[in-house]
């Protein structure tokens, strides 16, 4: 009964230390702050509020909630969840369900179980972060916060460190088990999940499978980066980076889309695995030409399936289909950084021979959509000698007559092609390719709307391309009989610079004054030095990227087979075994010194060096002694150091035998330690 009692009380009577409460504080606000971005405005008014109760609780202006209250609180939020998780998706209502719990256990801290409980939800707040960003920045924030969590816990175990005490222990323990994470970083196989994260219906970025007048405009205004592209060896113009994603060959009248047979073809190949892909697509490919390029891609998280490169592509990677239409296909969603090795040859002509079916699919438009360009297109037929005759008409009408190409088109009533092409004649990318590949099939050309990116930042530091959201083009292919599939953008018409150099200075300044991104440093390339810095810092994200992100399973198979030739089971577990036995016995290593060190408390061990010291310059002292006696006999026999000893001496009285504050006591040692340091330098110059 006694001891029942005696847990009860000792459970009533736990508290935090004001400096421990607050640092608390401040770590549950900066750990739910990380998901900011992720979570509902609703949500977020929750949070704050109790956040704002907990800060009240620590000030000692409230106190805590009634549990009746935290109970209702709990229920309602469950059931609001609940009633968002269609709208949220799966992956964002875990979220929401755990930076709930977390704010609302910060009301319920009345043992040291609540506290570890709150600790631990911490860190997996921390954790979910890193599903969204695995940048170098965002990480290094991570850990930098990791450190700020576990200094909290230090505090609370060790109340007589400091604050910055006990961040500093911790940072030590964390550098000192760097070494052991990198070789297991290295050889620890990486083993698959036992479960998979599941999509975010908002997590989705990027081109959209499905695109009508204005879409890609709205992507133009993200400076969120894409990809990232290194080619070995030459690199092609930056009018021929077209980096081809999606091909769009079904009109409704408004959007274009995937065709519902290509779909299913997808659905097929990716089913059955790369093994499936066409060879007849791939099969010539030709990798010592002119115009050939080896090149490895870097995708970012896109929730999507959809992979990116240049016409036409070649990837031997069982994780990518290539589908007919050319494009790369990811068998799983992309929900983190993927790189891939692609080869392509920009001038091997795609689909010499096409199909009926596609034929009359890449014909096939609405009657009456937009009879304006329909009957345009009958002019233009019977006036043109040849389909390519018939399409530099067009484009040489887009050239001469006053179009715009702009980030604000005008709005079109049911997105009217015949209202842009002949009335408003501004819009971007997909209103010309939109008008043009219309204007082709009603002139009995086959034709199709591609979607993906058009050039790129070269990175001269790190020597590779950036693809950012703002690069997101559509252009046109047209089917030429004995040429095959023909690459016609519309935008080099009408703003030869966007296919060039990327965007024009309007249309910089357009994006410059839409965007809400103030903290882009991309917004300010105009400053020479700081646009610098901003390439120096991708380059180093680039590289941490390439070779920690993109340390997969296969690579660490041929990093480990180029060391130890060829990786058999036993050879794994004696080097997993060597590994784990020489970090335990580093481990004990440091342990044994630490221990070595702390046999006399702080004071007594910097005292006794000093004794030492003297010894070497054959003044011993006594063991009886006491300190200021000998400090006397010193002054006699050693006047060099006389008044350096005496106050070496005094310094370790004081802490030995008179009652000091904390700030005091650190200092004193502080003192110890530089006046040791100048004997030292005395006695060595005497």
């Amino acid at each position: 009964m006694s001891g029942n009692y005696r847990f009860t009380r000792l459970a009533n009577d736990f508290s935090l230390a004001p400096k421990v409460a607050w640092l608390l504080l401040l770590c549950l606000c900066i750990n739910i702050a990380m998901l900011s971005s992720e979570i509902t405005l609703w949500m977020i008014t929750i949070i704050v509020l109790c956040l704002i109760w907990r800060g009240l609780m620590t000030y000692k202006k409230v106190v805590a909630p009634p549990k009746w209250l935290l109970v209702i609180s709990a229920l309602f939020g469950c059931v609001a969840l609940a009633l968002a998780a269609r709208q949220l998706g799966l992956l964002l209502t875990m979220l929401h369900l755990l930076v709930f719990s977390y704010a609302l256990k910060s009301l319920e801290m009345h043992t040291r179980k609540d506290f570890f409980q709150l600790f631990l939800l911490g860190l997996f707040v921390l954790a979910s972060a890193l599903i969204f960003s695995q940048t170098l920045l965002f990480s290094l924030l991570v850990i930098a916060l990791l450190i700020i969590n576990f200094g909290v816990l230090l505090s609370y175990f060790a109340p007589p460190l400091t604050i910055d005490k006990s961040v500093l222990t911790v940072s030590k323990l964390l550098v000192q088990s760097i070494p052991l994470a990198v070789v297991l970083f290295v050889i620890f196989p990486r083993l698959l999940p036992f479960w998979q994260v599941p999509l975010s219906n908002s997590a989705k970025t990027g081109l959209s499978d499905t695109v009508a007048p204005g879409d890609i405009a709205s992507l133009a205004l993200s400076s969120d980066l894409a990809f990232r592209a290194d080619f070995d060896g030459n690199t092609p113009l930056s009018s021929q980076l077209y980096w081809r994603a999606l091909v769009l060959e079904s009109y409704d009248g408004r959007r274009w889309q995937l065709h519902p047979d290509s779909i299913d073809v997808t659905k097929k190949r990716m089913r059955a695995g790369a093994s499936s892909s066409p060879n007849s697509a791939v099969g010539a490919f030709n990798a010592s030409g002119t115009n050939s390029y080896d090149y490895q891609v870097i995708v970012e998280p896109s929730y999507q399936h959809w992979l990116f490169a240049l016409d036409v592509a070649y990837v031997d990677d069982p994780n990518i289909v290539i589908l007919p239409d050319h494009s790369l296909r990811s068998i799983k969603p992309v929900t983190q950084t993927q790189s891939y090795q692609v080869s392509s040859d920009i001038s091997k002509p795609m689909d010499l021979v096409l199909p009926l079916r596609l034929k009359e699919r890449n014909l096939y438009y609405p009657l009456g959509s937009n009879p304006r360009l329909e009957q345009m297109a009958k002019q233009l037929l019977a006036t043109s000698s040849s389909d390519q005759a018939l399409i530099q008409a067009v484009l040489q009408q887009i050239r001469q007559q006053s179009y715009r190409y702009t980030l604000q088109p005008p709005t079109l009533t049911n997105n009217s092609l015949d209202e842009f092409y002949f009335d408003t004649k501004a819009g971007f990318c997909v209103h010309y390719a939109s008008a043009f590949t219309f204007l082709m099939r009603a002139a009995g050309i086959p034709a199709r709307m591609v979607t993906g990116y058009l050039g790129g930042e070269y990175n001269p530091q790190g020597q590779y391309y950036s693809i950012f959201q703002y690069d997101a083009h559509a252009w046109s292919e047209v089917w030429i009989a004995g040429k095959g599939w023909q690459r016609v953008d519309p935008t080099a018409a009408v703003s030869p610079d966007r296919v060039e150099k990327g965007f024009s200075a309007i249309l910089a300044q357009q994006q410059s004054l839409l965007s809400n991104d103030f903290f882009n440093l991309q917004r300010y390339q105009q400053f020479s030095w700081l646009n610098d810095v901003r390439l120096q810092l991708e380059a180093i994200d680039y590289q941490w990227t390439k070779w920690v992100i993109g340390f997969t399973a296969q690579r660490q198979y041929d990093l480990l087979t180029r060391w130890f030739g060829e990786i058999k089971t036993l050879t794994f577990v004696l080097l997993l075994s060597v590994t784990f036995i020489g970090g335990l016995f580093l481990l004990w290593l440091v342990n044994k010194n630490w221990r070595d060190q702390q046999k006399f408390p702080l004071p007594l061990a910097l005292y006794l060096q000093g004794v030492a010291l003297l010894a070497k310059k054959g003044l011993v002292k006594p063991k009886a002694m006491p300190a200021m006696a000998f400090s006397h006999q010193v002054s006699q026999q050693l006047p060099q150091i006389a008044e350096l000893f005496q106050q070496f001496s005094w310094s370790f009285y004081r802490l030995q035998y008179q009652a000091l504050s904390e700030e005091n006591v650190a200092q004193t040692i502080s003192e110890m330690k530089k006046q040791l340091k100048a004997m030292k330098q005395a006695l060595k110059h005497s």
